[in-house]
């Protein structure tokens, strides 16, 4: 059974995720001790509005409604709960920027290693193809640079396709987030 209830609708172009609390400790860690708007979130709260968000396109508005029970909170507070929510993702933005910032470094020392590998292999290559005796070693040699060729391009094609690629993705959707429209109501 699902911990949080979660429903996806469009309604003349506008996107809303809806999701349904069965506490306000589900939504808040309870041992967090600071009021709100300061308060986090739990972290499956904050993994079930990341997971919903990323489904919608990046390009459209998507309110966010958080339905928690009836008394959880005086009218007055419904705006802080907003802003608690909208300062999660704020906060988590500056995790992820610096992470981005250090993942492009990876990145840049993964290519530099793998035009050192190749060109050390091309080196390597043409020797062994002017060699009119070629021994086992020779022959070993070839087969390790062959799949050490084959490993640092692959790690730096796979860092550009696909992991830094999905951390800008995730980063987008964390910076809408921190924008994102928050209706709280109180209905169960």
């Amino acid at each position: 059974m699902k911990e949080i209830k979660i429903a996806q609708t469009t309604t003349d172009g506008r996107g809303a995720v809806e999701m349904w609390f069965k506490s306000l400790d589900q939504l808040f860690d309870t041992s967090d001790p600071f009021p709100f708007p300061e308060k986090e979130l739990t972290d499956m709260a904050e993994d079930a509005i990341f997971e919903s968000f990323i489904d919608f396109s990046l390009r459209k508005d998507v309110d966010l409604v958080v339905h928690i029970p009836k008394g959880s909170v005086s009218p007055g507070e419904e705006d802080q709960l907003a802003n608690a929510v909208r300062r999660q993702f704020s906060f988590r933005l500056d995790d992820l920027a610096r992470e981005k910032k250090s993942s492009w470094r990876e990145g840049k020392v993964s290519v530099q290693i793998a035009i050192l590998t190749l060109a050390l292999s091309i080196v390597v290559f043409y020797f062994y193809y002017l060699s009119p005796v070629v021994g086992f070693a020779f022959q070993l040699l070839i087969g390790v640079f062959i799949i050490v060729n084959w490993v640092t391009i692959w790690h730096t094609y796979e860092y550009f396709v696909y992991d830094h690629r999905k951390l800008w993705r995730k980063f987008r959707v964390y910076d809408n987030l921190t924008r994102v429209n928050v209706v709280i109501r109180q209905t169960i």
